[in-house]
């Protein structure tokens, strides 16, 4: 297939047929001299006024979906409810709430901080929030979210219409920056998780979407001798199906309210999940389905059912060695795949409806100027960086691993808790900071 039939897609209409450039930032790891303990919606703004003037055209960002005390944004107890910790306060109220100065991001102190004022905050206006013809218009468009907050008083406490509140919030705000991000001429990258918590509302209100015997992972390789093993169910699509995706469908749409394009992880998975017992080890997994016959066809419905849901442009995450029919039908299908120059070399082979990127949130970053402007001039249409990539030595932190988002396999307190060392007013007024980038990207404007 040629380009123009690889990108004849509803989504490759939003974005264009062309060469885009752009950042991924954790939304969590950025602030700014108004941010209350961790990044937060409104910081996008900005940082999108940043790339804007740069020259960049996406911002991508890590998943949004509220975790609860889980810092890992790929195990979210919602698959279409946003997390409180990214409220702007200071949109809300003049009252600065104090955090201690940290290298890592104390998650669990600046989320329970967070919430404590929200009761507050939604105690006082509750009467008038409630009658605000906008709130009621959202609750009413949004009926997925009853049933999580159904989970979030049964398992937190607090009346549902709390939970709906805080949701109207954030729906606000996150909407805010993608109109925002159209002015500037921005995309938003968004990042839909293939799997949930089992501790998710999702599971809790749908438990036959779910194999709750197995958990997925990924099996040993030479690259992860141990393989993994996630801790988190599995779909039970013939269910899923059943229902006409309409679960998945609701997931898309939400998501589309505030994206133009979307990553799709572990985009493998949908066509065969590697499935391990409770209870054991990784190596003691085994692919479902098992036959290649079978995973082919299931993987190809599933994706043609999910880009039928809305006009984003998904990008899959489709590293490792998957099988020929998994790429064979990401081009009949439009979906660009991701590579990562670190791990394909052969940078100048890639194909254009792809990705390039030097590293992602599960490796070390690189922190070389070379691969990033090597990152920029690959034949793929898509050049997104991890922001710390770009960064000069004096606006990170001393130890290059410290500039590390998360370590595979292990669970601990230094895993999706990055911040970056400065605020983004320091950040986007750097001259250093911004003739690297503009000397990776210096082609575009010739």
């Amino acid at each position: 297939m040629n380009l123009e039939e690889t990108a004849a897609g509803p989504g490759w209409k939003k974005v264009g047929v062309r060469h885009h450039h752009g950042m991924q930032v954790p939304l969590l790891s950025i602030w700014t001299e108004q941010s209350q303990g961790c990044g937060e919606f409104l910081d996008l703004i900005p940082l999108i006024d940043w790339l804007s003037e740069l020259g960049m055209d996406v911002l991508q960002l890590l998943p949004l979906n509220d975790s609860g005390k889980d810092a890992s944004p790929y195990k979210a107890l919602s698959g279409t409810a946003l997390h409180p910790i990214y409220l702007s306060l200071h949109a809300l109220t003049d009252e600065k709430l104090t955090f201690p100065k940290s290298k890592r991001i104390p998650y669990w102190e600046v989320l329970e901080k967070k919430l404590a004022f929200l009761k507050k905050y939604v105690a006082d206006m509750e009467k008038v929030i409630l009658a605000d013809p906008n709130y009621q218009a959202f609750v009413e468009k949004s009926p997925h979210l009853r049933d999580y907050a159904r989970y979030k008083v049964k398992t937190e406490g607090e009346s549902e219409a709390f939970h709906l509140i805080v949701q109207y919030l954030c729906h606000t705000q996150l909407l805010k920056v993608r109109k925002h991000a159209e002015k500037k001429g921005v995309f938003l990258k968004g990042d839909i998780p293939i799997l949930l918590s089992p501790k998710s509302a999702d599971v809790w209100a749908h438990p036959e979407f779910f194999d709750l015997s197995l958990q997925a992972g990924s099996p040993p390789t030479k690259f992860d001798p141990k393989g993994q093993v996630w801790k988190v169910p599995l779909y039970n699509w013939k269910a899923v199906e059943e229902n006409q995706f309409d679960w998945w469908r609701q997931r898309i749409q939400t998501a589309a309210e505030y994206f133009h394009l979307y990553r799709i992880d572990h985009i493998i998975g949908f066509f065969r999940i590697w499935a391990v017992p409770l209870g054991e080890t990784a190596e003691k997994g085994h692919f479902i389905p098992q036959e290649e016959g079978l995973m082919e066809v299931q993987g190809k419905k599933i994706l043609e059912t999910l880009l039928s849901f809305s006009d984003m442009l998904p990008i899959g995450e489709d590293l490792g060695n998957p099988l020929p029919f998994v790429r064979k039908a990401m081009l009949e299908l439009g979906i660009p795949g991701t590579k990562v120059l670190r791990r394909s070399p052969k940078f100048k082979e890639y194909p254009p409806a792809s990705l390039s990127t030097v590293s992602t949130h599960d490796l070390e970053p690189e922190l070389s100027q070379e691969m990033v402007y090597k990152s920029h001039r690959t034949p793929s249409l898509f050049h997104i960086n991890l922001l710390q990539e770009y960064l000069p030595p004096e606006l990170t932190w001393e130890k290059p691993e410290d500039e590390r988002i998360n370590i595979p396999g292990t669970e601990n307190h230094f895993n999706w808790t990055y911040r970056y060392r400065y605020p983004l007013e320091v950040l986007t007024s750097n001259a250093s900071l911004k003739e690297r980038v503009l000397s990776s990207i210096d082609h575009l404007r010739r």
